[in-house]
């Protein structure tokens, strides 16, 4: 898949784990790209391009919960795949169960690349669902990319890892961005936490909802309406602590 597929222009991907054993990917990867491709900085320390989107990878979960939105939605999406051709589970049933995970993983694959217009797949589509056409025809022409493994262990997940590093450092130099800086999301959001703290402290030593304001003037250290559901929070707790006191 091309940068701008991946994690670029199109606003963001779906990864789809085929197998339970890839069911942590689509996080890692999340993880990564949100860390190196959605920061707001360039390489220069400037404010980078504000028209590239925050980095947004959705775990396409094992149940299809994004298919038709993939296959029908009018904004296409890219996609991403992922299975080991080796099992890995054991049981009396595990070589078939196997085999119709392979057939699931390549008949989405088909279904993206190609649609399902053509006579030959639209007539296995039960009758009773063949009433309203339009709900079972998919144009195809959407992207999507084929990770296909040999077999989940050590040496997979290493090559795994190096592919999510790689892309996401890629992405970030051809959009500009900073994918090594040190101030994250985490830290912007550690300077709002130490107000509120010191805020939400202070309701619970007096316990009023008139502590939205200070002497008469609206705190404007934090936002007024954040203030106010803190406030009734706080009354809320108090509240509680004295129901159990007495009980």
């Amino acid at each position: 898949s091309t940068p701008s597929s991946s994690s670029g222009g199109g606003g963001g991907r779906v990864i789809t784990p085929f197998c339970e054993a890839f069911s942590a990917y689509p996080d890692f990867v999340a993880a990564m790209e949100s860390q190196t491709c959605g920061g707001g900085r360039n390489t220069t320390g400037g404010v980078g391009q504000t028209n590239f989107p925050s980095a947004m990878v959705f775990n396409g979960g094992f149940h299809g919960q994004y298919d038709r939105m993939l296959y029908q939605g009018g904004r296409v999406v890219p996609s991403e795949s992922i299975v080991a051709m080796d099992t890995q589970a054991g049981g009396e049933n595990s070589a078939s169960n196997h085999d119709a995970l392979m057939c699931s993983f390549f008949a989405h694959a088909d279904v993206l690349a190609f649609g399902n217009t053509t006579s030959a797949t639209r007539s296995v589509t039960p009758k009773q669902s063949q009433n309203n056409d339009a709900e079972n025809v998919a144009e195809g022409n959407r992207p999507s990319t084929l990770l296909l493994c040999g077999r989940c262990d050590a040496f997979t997940c290493g090559q795994l890892v190096a592919l999510a590093e790689h892309r996401a450092v890629v992405v970030a130099r051809l959009w500009d961005t900073d994918p090594f800086s040190e101030c994250g999301g985490s830290t912007l959001r550690e300077i709002e936490i130490s107000r509120l703290k010191e805020k939400l402290q202070k309701l619970h030593l007096q316990g009023s909802e008139d502590d939205c304001f200070d002497n008469g003037q609206v705190d404007t250290k934090v936002n007024f309406a954040t203030t106010t559901i803190l406030s009734h929070y706080a009354k809320r707790v108090q509240q509680n602590e004295y129901l159990s006191q007495r009980g």
